[in-house]
């Protein structure tokens, strides 16, 4: 009966556990499978939060701000407590050599005595029988030198002794390398946020290439859906009027190729989009699908070149980072310069706790220490021309990004309007290709028109359409670098918004 119940309880166990693991299993599969219509604003909002490379450089830039805090610490007193427990050799003594004085003793005690002998000598009679009378009845000192040890010790300090002290350290004058290190540390703090800025500027055009794409392959995919069953239907047609002897089978054959190859080229566009949408997902750092709703398109009249050219010189994140790496070689010069001026500090010590500690040291002190480098096998002189050297280097290196950037701009901007005018050539492109094909796909049902004049006529209005639709995206894509480059990516958000409507 035990057994039994053992075996029941065992098995509604396994029957929980698998019932557990199939609804995790569910749910992570309802997770991924999830889509979420996305508006490119939303999809931003989106990349800001989860998009690893964002997070991590943010956790950096944290870094930063910190370690810049730590710098201004240098102004401040610092305080430390030590302590140590100390095991000595031996015990500290003193020793006195007591021979000489007993020598010294012994004579000034005998000189006394015979001094008061020839004292008493010189008296009356009658007075110095008297003094020797009482004196007889005084028994004589017992005291003599000898009974003093020939040598003296003192012990000035235990063997073991330990201490606990409180220390403090303020710094008065250090030659400036105080100040050097804050404002490099300040530099570093507004290039780290210029990264950030960076980062972010290059995410959302990522973003933008990816979302874009998404969109982009969502629309090839409907393309060739189009071309799909239009040659599904031109099959068919071509199948009818074989029957009825108006085509021969050589035509129907060539629909029935023509048919086959949009199959193939249909079911590419799929995996194409199934890819670009993984993409798009590891991008914004999400796991489930995302349906695009901003709509691909030309946004209207740019402004003039330099306008941009202008913004990018004033704004852009990598050009202004080497603005804040040109102060922090300048203090670094500084820092160098400083080391050929002394170092002064106000210095002190006080203890807390003794252990065995002779009372011959000082409690506390307090002092003020000044260090000056005299000489450091010239190392002192080589730093400042390295550092003067990195100046150098930095100043020649912000030329050429003020020239690239420049020339990145205009080759953007130009691709701009190529794409433009492409998207606007194309769109006349469209009404005739629609037309050809309607045309030809008549004639061809009313036995005018051969297969392949039909099948050239699908494949020229699919060809306008994947053409209109690549430089709409490669205007999209340029503008978006555009303003990357400008340092005005968000400002991105308002044109697709402005171009929606």
């Amino acid at each position: 009966m035990k057994n039994q119940l053992m075996r029941m309880l065992h098995l509604c166990l396994v029957v929980v556990l698998m019932f557990g693991g199939f609804q995790a299993i569910a749910q992570e599969k309802s997770t991924t499978d999830q889509s979420v219509a996305m508006s490119f604003e939303e999809a931003v909002a989106v990349l800001r939060e989860h998009n690893y490379s964002i997070r991590a450089t943010e956790k950096e830039h944290e870094s930063v701000k910190y370690e810049a805090k730590s710098k201004k610490g240098l102004y401040l007193p610092h305080l430390s407590v030590t302590g140590t427990y100390t095991v000595l050799s031996d015990d500290i003594e003193m020793h006195m050599d007591l021979t000489g004085a007993k020598a010294m003793g012994g004579a000034m005690m005998k000189g006394m005595q015979d001094y008061a002998k020839a004292v008493i000598g010189n008296l009356p009679p009658t007075m110095a029988g008297a003094i020797a009378k009482a004196m007889g009845s005084v028994p004589p000192p017992s005291f003599n030198m000898n009974m003093l040890p020939n040598s003296l010790g003192l012990k000035i300090q235990d063997q073991q002794l330990g201490l606990i002290t409180g220390n403090l350290a303020q710094p008065i004058f250090m030659g400036g390398k105080i100040r050097a290190a804050n404002k490099a540390a300040q530099a570093k703090l507004k290039a780290s946020d210029l990264e950030l800025s960076n980062v972010t500027n290059e995410q959302i055009t990522e973003l933008a290439a990816r979302y874009y794409g998404l969109l982009l392959a969502t629309r090839l995919v409907e393309v060739r859906k189009e071309v799909l069953d239009g040659f599904k239907k031109h099959l068919d047609d071509a199948v009818h009027l074989e029957k009825q002897g108006m085509i021969s089978k050589a035509e129907r054959l060539h629909a029935n190729v023509s048919y086959m190859d949009a199959v193939q080229k249909y079911k590419a566009a799929v995996k194409d989009q199934e890819l670009v949408q993984i993409g798009l997902q590891n991008t914004l750092g999400v796991g489930y699908k995302v349906l695009p709703t901003t709509q691909l398109g030309v946004m209207g009249t740019l402004n003039d070149l330099k306008y941009y050219q202008d913004y990018a010189q004033k704004n852009n994140p990598k050009l202004l980072q080497v603005d804040q790496k040109q102060i922090m070689v300048d203090q670094l010069v500084r820092k160098e310069k400083s080391e050929y001026l002394p170092e002064i500090a106000l210095v002190g010590s006080g203890n807390i706790y003794e252990y065995q500690v002779t009372d011959l040291m000082p409690n506390w002190f307090i002092g003020i220490g000044i260090k000056i480098n005299i000489f450091d096998g010239f190392s002192r002189e080589n730093k400042i021309k390295a550092a003067k050297a990195k100046q150098a280097e930095v100043a020649i290196y912000k030329d050429k990004a003020c020239h690239d950037i420049n020339t990145v701009v205009m080759k953007t901007y130009h691709e701009i309007e190529k794409a433009s005018e492409s998207a606007t050539s194309l769109d006349s492109s469209m009404d005739f290709a629609e037309e050809y094909f309607r045309v030809r796909n008549k004639a061809f049902k009313e036995g005018f028109a051969t297969s392949t004049q039909v099948v050239d006529a699908q494949m020229n209005l699919s060809k306008t359409k994947i053409e209109r639709l690549q430089a709409m995206y490669q205007y999209d894509m340029a503008f978006v670098k555009l303003l990357e480059w400008c340092g005005m990516s968000d400002s991105f958000v308002s044109y697709t918004v402005n171009k929606e409507k």
